[in-house]
């Protein structure tokens, strides 16, 4: 009699499983083959347990929960593992596409401000425009400081000279000798 009621909390235990339930297995064990049983279905569900824990993290968009399988050939496991591996390599992708779109904007858009300011400006001393584009090339380029210079041909005995037609440094006109 007490094997046939253990075989049915068993049985009971199976069919919750089979239900998709995770019940806790509480049963008594023993030193037999329905024991053995016992065992077998309380690591089963308890790892069952440890993998739903993971596929909920993966679900909230933790990436890099920390999960084992329970054994080299366990389906389930394997197969969440590599769905994270999958979003970490699709988000890092994302990501380099999102890189790429800004740095793509961010170069369209300084054409577009630099050929707007050449048109706006065209009819200026080549010193003004000079400073107008090399206070703005500054700004958007976020840098400290910049120097505009124009190439002359037949300066000197060497041949070509450069010559100095606008500086800008640390936010203001540079003026040089």
């Amino acid at each position: 009699v007490a094997i046939v009621g253990r075989v049915n909390q068993v049985s009971y235990v199976l069919t919750q499983l089979s239900l998709g339930n995770l019940p806790k297995v509480s049963l008594n064990r023993s030193n037999d083959e329905v024991g053995d049983m016992i065992e077998a279905l309380s690591k089963l569900s308890e790892g069952l347990k440890k993998t739903a824990a993971f596929a909920k993290k993966i679900g909230k968009g933790n990436l890099v929960a920390k999960f084992n399988p329970l054994s080299k050939s366990d389906v389930l496991g394997n197969s969440l593992l590599t769905m994270r591996n999958s979003l970490v390599e699709a988000d890092q992708l994302e990501e380099k596409r999102k890189l790429e779109d800004e740095k793509r904007n961010w170069s369209s858009q300084g054409y577009a401000k630099f050929a707007e300011l050449l048109r706006n400006n065209n009819e200026k001393e080549i010193n003004e425009l000079s400073d107008i584009i090399i206070t703005d090339l500054v700004k958007y380029l976020g840098a400290n400081q910049g120097s505009m210079f124009i190439v002359e041909e037949n300066c000197d005995e060497h041949g070509t000279c450069l010559e100095l037609t606008s500086s800008y440094a640390w936010n203001r006109k540079k003026y040089s000798e």
